[in-house]
């Protein structure tokens, strides 16, 4: 049996990208174990195991504290800490894995390292390029980590990106194997048995993810809170949580879930209207984004809300599954306002959007192109 390990920089509870691979890499016969970073704890290193349908993975994860969402300046030791905990677990280790398979650059760079010292295997899997998450382009820190980026790309044996988009995003890189995974959801059964708080008379907008900047969450809950024809339904964590927190308290029409199992993520927004998907496209990483949010819709067959530029124009105009909105308090609220006298509409929308995934962007799809890729290291 050949053995891969997956490396990511958060603690994997949830991370559906993760875990969707590890789950089509053991459907394929691999033994997969999962390594990451627990930042809300203090410990060296701990087992568990992660239960995926059928499968039993074996995560190891460290606990080095870091601040969520806090940017490269405040977790940047954090990072050097997690970064040769994980070099020296992959050292230990090196007889327990063929293959490693390392999300984004601050597992990349250890990873590349890593296979060159052991004579191991290596997949690159890019679902941020690092460099234009957290440096503006034009710097010494964007070309630096550019630079030392597409190195890894270079030595991969294959590269995984998330969109067809991401090809111009790393054009000046020479990848042995580019393939494209979009990271869209497994079919999940929503659950049954979860009453959430929803009401027939309002519209109701989903919003389950992370709390972080640039995904209009705070213009969101402004709107909300000052439209009484709308109800917020909004689960995750993150950065924002306290002041959401605040707002719901302040607002009923503000329902706030904290964090939510996958299956009633896929429950909450199936008993929603609007599936929001919005990233700012003055964020160069955000111009070629593959949030699970569109995916999500598509496959509950639900319209999507998203900003314009954000690499999905011509998937949500030429298809009508949705609105593009300015990216702004005000563009959001012209396009709820849109959607609303819309309505009529949704249904029909809906169902383009759950063909179009069917056809184009399924897990089974994935799921092979995955499993194919793999047979052919």
């Amino acid at each position: 049996m050949r053995r891969v390990v997956l490396l990511r920089s958060n603690p994997i509870n949830p991370d559906p990208a993760v875990e969707r691979i590890a789950s089509a890499l053991a459907d394929a016969g691999w033994k997969v174990t999962v390594v990451g970073w627990d930042r809300n704890g203090e410990y060296n290193c701990k087992e568990d195991k992660l239960e995926i349908g059928s499968k039993i993975i074996r995560v190891i994860r460290f606990g080095i504290p870091a601040i969520f969402s806090g940017g490269i300046k405040k977790n940047l030791i954090s990072l050097f800490k997690f970064e040769k905990r994980l070099a020296n677990w992959l050292r230990d280790n090196k007889n327990e894995y063929d293959v490693i398979h390392a999300f984004d650059f601050d597992t990349g760079l250890v990873a590349k390292n890593a296979a060159k010292k052991y004579n191991k295997g290596i997949v690159y899997h890019i679902l941020d390029f690092y460099a234009a998450d957290r440096f503006c382009e034009k710097t010494i820190g964007y070309n630096i980590i550019k630079s030392l980026e597409f190195s890894v790309i270079n030595v991969a044996d294959a590269t995984i990106i998330c969109t067809e988009a991401r090809k111009k995003q790393i054009t000046g890189s020479s990848p042995k194997i580019l393939e494209v995974i979009h990271n869209t959801p497994g079919y999940t059964a929503p659950a049954a048995d979860t009453k959430f708080k929803v009401s027939a008379e309002k519209i109701k907008i989903a919003y389950v993810g992370c709390f972080e900047p640039h995904r209009f969450l705070k213009e969101l809950l402004s709107i909300a809170m000052g439209d009484s024809r709308i109800e917020l339904h909004i689960g995750g964590f993150g950065l924002y949580e306290e002041y959401i927190k605040e707002c719901s308290r302040t607002c009923d029409r503000i329902i706030f879930y904290g964090k939510l199992p996958y299956e009633q993520v896929l429950a909450l927004e199936e008993k929603c209207d609007i599936i929001s998907a919005m990233y700012d496209p003055s964020v160069s990483n955000n111009r070629f984004a593959a949030p699970n949010k569109l995916y999500e819709s598509m496959m509950l067959s639900k319209p999507v809300m998203m900003c314009k530029n954000t690499g999905w124009d011509d998937l949500i105009t030429e298809n009508n599954i949705g609105i593009l909105v300015e990216p702004t308090e005000e563009g959001i609220g012209i396009g709820i306002d849109m959607f609303i006298r819309r309505k009529e509409e949704w249904r029909e929308m809906g169902n383009r959007a759950f063909s179009i995934y069917k056809k184009d962007y399924s897990w089974s799809v994935m799921r092979n192109r995955i499993q194919d890729l793999y047979q052919d290291l």
